[in-house]
């Protein structure tokens, strides 16, 4: 038992000292003492398999992917009229059709469809591609209409450079329960300014707006003061003019100019004039 008490303090005093020489040891600036070299390390190992170098899965997300390829449009019904006036654009030729705008874009027939050719920026500006024939005043206008962005779209008759009859088809947008289709009557000052008289509206029950990326037939026809629209082949809506109403002008599609959407199969009938 003595000589476990001698030891101990021997064994403390060793420990002390130790400890004292590791702190030394250490590199200081301040008194200008070397670094001990340290004793060389294990690098941690890497497995590299052979073969051909792979790209991770997600090396491409940042690219731009392809524009989704636009299916063909449906073909219009064999319905006419009796005795009705036909002209229509099928998608290869924009003869007998005229724009009518308020910006700097053109209408062409690419891919077999109605398209906007936008040299400037795309803007929520009215667009519209209407017959050149101006006596449309009874009949009914029908199109399919592929839509990509979302904007405000339709049909318009009875026009000419002042006044119009417009309908209007917004997007499906399920939050509100706001009307998504409209029967206005537009009128057109010198300086290009609308202004426009609602005649009426689809309930929410008969149309809950159009779908994007896909074809949705819409039609509207006019006898004397009335307007009724139809989506799909189904009736969403109907309005009367107490004022008297337009007696007659061309007669076509509408959109903002934002190159948004795409028309075919686009067919007026017109019966004789009144």
């Amino acid at each position: 038992m003595k000589f476990n008490r001698l030891l101990i303090p021997v064994i403390a005093l060793l420990l002390v000292a130790g400890g004292f020489l590791t702190v030394a040891a250490k590199p200081n600036p301040s008194n200008g003492m070397p670094a001990v070299a340290m004793a060389a390390q294990p690098r941690p190992s890497y497995n590299i398999p052979a073969g051909e170098i792979v790209d991770s899965p997600n090396a491409s997300a940042m690219v731009e992917t392809p524009r989704k390829a636009v299916p063909a449009a449906p073909a219009l019904t064999d319905a006419v009229q009796p005795g009705a006036s036909v002209s229509g654009f099928d998608g290869s030729s924009t003869e007998g059709w005229q724009g009518v705008n308020q910006s700097n874009i053109a209408w062409v027939a690419r891919e077999d469809r109605l398209q906007q050719s936008v040299p400037d920026l795309p803007s929520e500006q009215t667009a519209m591609f209407v017959s050149k024939d101006s006596n449309f005043a009874d009949g009914s206008v029908e199109t399919y209409f592929y839509a990509t962005a979302g904007s405000p779209l339709g049909i318009v008759l009875r026009g000419s450079a002042t006044e119009y009859y417009r309908v209007t088809f917004h997007m499906n947008v399920n939050t509100n329960n706001v009307s998504k289709a409209y029967i206005d009557r537009v009128s057109v000052d010198a300086n290009g300014v609308e202004k426009k008289v609602n005649l009426g509206s689809a309930d929410i029950s008969k149309f809950q707006g159009y779908s994007l990326e896909t074809w949705t037939l819409a039609r509207a026809a006019i006898a004397g003061n009335r307007i009724t629209v139809s989506i799909n082949g189904t009736e969403i809506m109907s309005a009367t003019d107490s004022t008297g109403g337009l007696s007659q002008g061309w007669a076509g599609i509408w959109t903002q100019s934002d190159n948004g959407t795409q028309f075919d199969n686009i067919r007026i009938q017109r019966t004789a004039v009144r």
